[in-house]
């Protein structure tokens, strides 16, 4: 049984679909060119909200013509509940109290239960860690203060993937955990 504050999570969208959007910390290494030399700076989320445009318009040419329709939920296979209800999931960008987040918008045919909502994080963090997001991190961004190389996952933090609602009530709090050194899905934490 779904509570309310879990559905409140999950709103209706104008076409009787259901918006879920899952947030999560960026990070992204900037090189730039000093006295001859290439020097790196590391850079969280709050360094690359001044870099949203040209981060979001990167998001945009790494679509392939097979995801133009379900995004990422092209490649699920793990629950067909899940698979059924989500129509599509994107990979997106937001900032949110000066916080550059990595975001997947996701449409639902109807409300996922909790569990589902658990599958569906951990897909999201197996394409951040390995599958689309381990290409996109391999992308020059250019910037007028230098390349950039963002990641939508690191194993640097303590790394969360929270709903919309979450996000409001923790807000910058995600980026700021210690280290974990787990693999991806194994013992990263999900709120709930």
């Amino acid at each position: 049984m779904q509570t309310n504050e879990f559905k409140k999570q999950q709103h209706q969208a104008p076409d009787n679909t259901i918006t879920l959007r899952l947030f999560s910390p960026l990070h992204a290494v900037r090189c730039e060119l000093q006295d001859g030399q290439e020097e790196e700076t590391t850079l969280d989320g709050k360094d690359l909200a001044g870099y949203e445009p040209e981060i979001s318009a990167m998001i945009d040419t790494q679509q392939l013509q097979s995801e133009k329709t379900r995004g990422l939920m092209v490649y699920f296979r793990d629950d067909q509940s899940v698979e059924n209800k989500v129509i599509s999931a994107f990979p997106s960008i937001e900032t949110y109290d000066g916080t550059l987040y990595g975001v997947l918008d996701c449409r639902l045919t109807e409300p996922l239960q909790q569990e589902e909502l658990q599958i569906l994080k951990e897909y999201w963090l197996g394409q951040m860690s390995d599958g689309w997001g381990e290409g996109f991190e391999q992308q020059e961004i250019p910037t007028d203060d230098g390349d950039i190389y963002v990641s939508f996952w690191t194993r640097e933090t303590d790394f969360r993937i929270v709903t919309e609602p979450e996000l409001k009530d923790t807000g910058p709090a995600i980026e700021q955990q210690k280290s974990q050194t787990e693999e991806p899905g194994m013992g990263i934490s999900f709120m709930q």
